[in-house]
């Protein structure tokens, strides 16, 4: 009798202890059916929780690995993102029940920390599509410097803002990481030589701004670089 008894409480603590054991669930996946978007949940049934989250890219590579508590999932623990090819790209901290999270650091595709001068503070003020740092603002005294990315973690424009207006050279760039246009901003104006590319890096056209206004000649190029047309403001 008492081995049966203890064969009853040994199997109801092996269930008990498989119903609370992180397991991982797949929600999504590529064409190729490998793993797209991957739950971690805790518990069976009523009793789910989900406690993780981690995307991959289509070639394998881990995009962010998320992390909660509760049945209302609430964000919790340190958040991590990554490049295509692996190299990390953001980290932030949840425990402060903050929205966008807290205590940021990011780094471009070479190792190197996006803004290497000196700032105050650094903070992720949106989320893409995908839950991904959109936009960040390192905030330098009443100046900030602007980054916002795409949902793979390119850079999607950069400049600076002096009182809510830009300030100096912008820069926006395609998702394959090329320039898009280049401009310089005076009092939120635009101001000098204005540049557009394309996809290629192949300038698309480019002129002068006075204080927001086109002026003298601009030029249109065709997909190969070419001169093809000249226009006067």
């Amino acid at each position: 009798m008492k081995n049966i008894l203890f064969t009853i409480f040994a199997a109801t603590l092996f269930v008990m202890g498989s119903c609370n054991r992180i397991h991982e669930e797949v929600v999504e996946t590529w064409p190729d059916g490998s793993k797209m978007l991957v739950y971690e949940v805790q518990g069976r049934g009523d009793n789910k929780v989900k406690v993780g989250e981690k995307r991959f890219y289509e070639n394998g590579q881990m995009q962010y690995e998320k992390h909660f508590e509760g049945k209302d999932e609430t964000p919790t623990g340190t958040w991590n993102y990554y490049y295509m090819e692996g190299q990390h790209f953001a980290e932030g901290n949840f425990n402060t029940n903050h929205k966008f999270g807290s205590d940021w650091k990011l780094w471009d595709v070479s190792g190197s920390e996006f803004f290497k001068e000196q700032y105050d503070s650094l903070c992720v003020i949106e989320f893409n599509e995908l839950q991904t740092p959109a936009t960040v603002i390192y905030y330098q005294g009443g100046n900030e410097t602007i980054y916002q990315f795409y949902s793979n973690c390119a850079v999607r424009s950069q400049g600076k803002t002096a009182n809510g207006v830009r300030q100096g050279k912008w820069i926006f760039y395609h998702s394959n990481g090329q320039p898009q246009t280049e401009a310089t901003f005076v009092n939120g104006k635009e101001n000098g030589t204005y540049s557009v590319f394309r996809e290629t890096g192949v300038p698309y056209y480019r002129g002068e701004y006075v204080d927001g206004q086109r002026v003298g000649t601009w030029e249109f190029y065709d997909d190969q670089a070419n001169l093809i047309a000249k226009k006067e403001f």
